[in-house]
């Protein structure tokens, strides 16, 4: 039957123009369904994996402040002791302790820039090769294994170091020193690789280290600590996990504070990406539907006679159904084929075409099973119900068409 079916398929043009169209609407199915899927993903890796997705900025509530621009902020102190003694905060640190600057790492291919994150055992990543480090230790930093020491983006040209030929090297870092000259003066720390982790396991740059929050503090406490003195700036609170961030937020708000997240996602963006995604879903359904519909009132004009022929010869209706619903099957199924090949030919063009951006964005889109079954569902079962409820009309009135021809 199957065999037949097929035959019958390709020798019919409208049939081939029909698994053209069909593969097409699978292939847009699939692609809006994989998009936002994969948008949705990158979203939440960010949060997930990236140690800023569980960090708050905290400041004084706006009483305190509303009392302390009275009599100025030099005097205001955040209390550390009763910060951490909330549940659920890890590590306690002021918003501007992490730093960046240039390194000699500096060459004709990078501008040595390093971005410094504060590192503990909370913020540090777990599978990291080498050693790590302390809060007491000093002069020692943990990197990424791909390394791009430069302060702008990535691109076709630029070329990584391989962090295994850094590892239990040194470089220096230059910052200011405004305690010993008011004019400042550069200083240089020298800081040792000791340790290499995946940047794109935590959603962090490529020049991005980690170091300790003593080497953190004691360059903060002679540059942007005296640039900063009569401000008011807001600390950094990292909590364990993201769900817990309401709850960190309201027992902050008891020790007049108020807390808001360091990472927020663009709900517009998100709004207006998944807006797009599921017109383009809803286009293609209809289309299939559409499509469907037309190409089974054409063959149910064609078909009544053969109908009827098959009612004569004593088969049965589920039989004559049978025969109907596996053509629309090996029709679909085609269809379903062709589209999933070109989905692959189209997700392997746009991993190599945007590349770069992909590098950048710390992502890596994915295909998804799922997805692939969702979009299967509906390109195969949408038409295998549409084809049922015009055969079933058709066997109705295949006798009547049968009589008339007779006559």
């Amino acid at each position: 039957m199957i065999k037949l079916t097929i035959k019958k398929l390709f020798r019919n043009k409208v049939n081939i123009t029909m698994i053209i169209i069909f593969a097409i609407c699978s292939l847009t199915l699939t692609g809006a369904l994989m998009f936002e899927k994969n948008y949705i993903q990158m979203q939440k890796d960010d949060f997930d994996k990236n140690v800023d997705g569980r960090t708050l900025l905290v400041s004084p509530s706006k009483k305190i402040i509303e009392e302390l621009s009275e009599s100025g902020f030099e005097n205001y102190e955040y209390d550390y002791k009763s910060i951490l003694a909330i549940k659920h905060i890890q590590a306690v640190f002021d918003s501007n302790l992490e730093t960046f600057g240039e390194t000699t790492l500096k060459n004709d291919d990078y501008d040595g820039y390093v971005n410094f994150r504060y590192g503990n055992e909370y913020t540090l990543p777990n599978n990291i090769k080498g050693e790590k480090f302390s809060g007491n230790d000093s002069g020692v930093v943990i990197c990424p294994k791909n390394f791009y020491p430069d302060s702008n983006d990535i691109t076709s040209d630029s070329k990584y170091i391989d962090g295994e030929t850094l590892l239990n090297t040194t470089f220096d870092f230059t910052y200011k020193d405004y305690v010993t000259n008011s004019k400042g003066i550069n200083r240089t720390k020298t800081f040792k690789i000791i340790g290499l982790y995946d940047n794109t396991v935590l959603k962090e740059k490529s020049n991005t280290c980690f170091a300790t929050a003593k080497d953190l503090q004691e360059m903060y406490d002679v540059e942007l600590a005296v640039l900063n003195k009569g401000a008011l700036m807001s600390i950094n609170v990292i909590v364990d996990d993201i769900k817990n961030l309401p709850y960190v937020k309201e027992e902050l708000t008891k020790l007049n504070l108020r807390g808001s997240d360091k990472l927020v996602i663009d709900n517009n963006a998100v709004s207006g990406l998944r807006v797009i995604s599921y017109t383009c879903i809803v286009f293609a359904i209809i289309m299939i539907i559409g499509i469907t519909i037309t190409y089974m009132k054409k063959r149910n004009i064609m078909n009544k006679k053969e109908i009827g022929v098959f009612s004569l010869l004593g088969f049965s209706s589920l039989q004559i159904q049978t025969i109907y619903m596996v053509d629309i099957l090996v029709l679909s199924a085609i269809s379903t084929i062709i589209s999933t090949i070109l989905s692959f030919v189209v997700y392997f063009f746009i991993l190599k075409k945007y590349e770069i951006y992909f590098i950048n964005a710390l992502y890596q889109p994915r295909l998804y099973i799922l997805r692939y079954l969702l979009a299967y569902l509906v390109t195969i079962i949408v038409p295998l119900l549409i084809n049922y409820v015009f055969t079933r009309s058709s066997l109705k009135n295949s006798d009547n068409y049968l009589m008339k021809e007779a006559e």
